[in-house]
């Protein structure tokens, strides 16, 4: 029972990161689109962290 639950809690964590890793990828469009490169900056920071910990689960 144990492990199913954290066999569930494991896969919601892992859907909700790829579904910000999605978000990002259109926030840092919108960022480029206009000249915004302070919040570009902070959304690869966010999107890079976000890319190891999938690679790491």
């Amino acid at each position: 029972m144990l492990e199913q639950v954290e066999h569930s809690l494991h896969t919601l964590e892992h859907r909700q990161m790829e579904r910000r890793q999605r978000e990002l990828r259109i926030l840092m469009s919108e960022a480029i689109r206009r000249g915004d490169h302070e919040m570009l900056t902070k959304l690869t920071a966010e999107k890079l962290q976000i890319d190891r910990k999938l690679r790491e689960h």
